[in-house]
């Protein structure tokens, strides 16, 4: 009546007397509701496996020997695999060269969850690994998801690279290289420690900076970190004292 589309699951039986049909026997049974869970739970798998299958993850499952059951991902192009390609054969075996990859699957079908980033033939993974327990909550198997971060890492590793690079450059400089944060010192370096007069780095860290500066030079000073801060800019002064 108000137009809701309901699914029924309907048994017709003959009523036979005489050898002959004399009626039709309808059982029916209201089944909306299940057939609702399953159409979600169909669409709900969809979109998952629209997400793996566009984005560089690899999902996978294995039972309790370590056998693979599941390996989907657009992250298996990068190891030359295709889905499922190694369902049916061990991870124990198939991963032998890798300990750390042996290990965290061992940890995992002992009842560990766990996050660990691997290094797989060139390819940086990081990985979640999950116990599967079954409907006794006993441990079934184990399942994981590896997201491909090598651009991430390789990125990440030139950054730290080119930042101690700069650090050597600037502790090594024979000008002084001083840096505050709201008028605290939180660096500087040797040179800069030579031209206040001092011995050690660790004693001016966290003092105020304007004390070490000429008095009639405090506000220009303040203007000048002032207008750093809000222009991003730097300033270049040869003549502060």
């Amino acid at each position: 009546p108000d137009g809701h589309l309901a699914w029924y699951h309907t048994r017709l039986t003959p009523v036979i007397r005489n050898g002959e049909v004399q009626a039709v026997t309808l059982i029916s049974a209201d089944i909306t509701q299940q057939v609702e869970v399953t159409e979600g739970l169909r669409k709900s798998e969809e979109r998952f496996r629209s997400v793996i299958n566009s984005s560089p993850v690899v999902f996978f499952a294995v039972d309790q020997d370590g056998v693979f059951t599941q390996s989907e991902g657009k992250g298996l192009e990068a190891l030359g695999l295709k889905p499922n390609e190694v369902v049916g054969q061990s991870v124990f075996d198939l991963y032998r060269d890798f300990p750390e990859v042996i290990d965290a699957n061992r940890r995992a079908l002992a009842g560990e969850s766990l996050t660990v980033t691997i290094n797989v033939a060139g390819r940086i993974y990081e990985t979640w690994h999950s116990p599967l327990l079954d409907e006794k909550g006993e441990i079934s198997g184990a399942t994981g998801v590896s997201l491909d971060v090598t651009e991430r890492k390789t990125a990440q590793d030139a950054l730290q690279e080119s930042e101690e690079k700069y650090r050597q450059l600037v502790e090594q400089s024979t000008e002084g290289v001083l840096i505050h944060q709201d008028g605290l010192i939180v660096y500087l370096n040797q040179a800069a420690v030579k031209i206040i007069g001092g011995d050690q780095i660790e004693s001016f860290i966290g003092q105020p900076c304007l004390p070490y500066f000429h008095p009639e030079e405090h506000k220009r000073v303040h203007e000048i970190s002032q207008r750093v801060a809000e222009t991003n800019k730097a300033e270049h002064i040869d003549d502060i004292r």
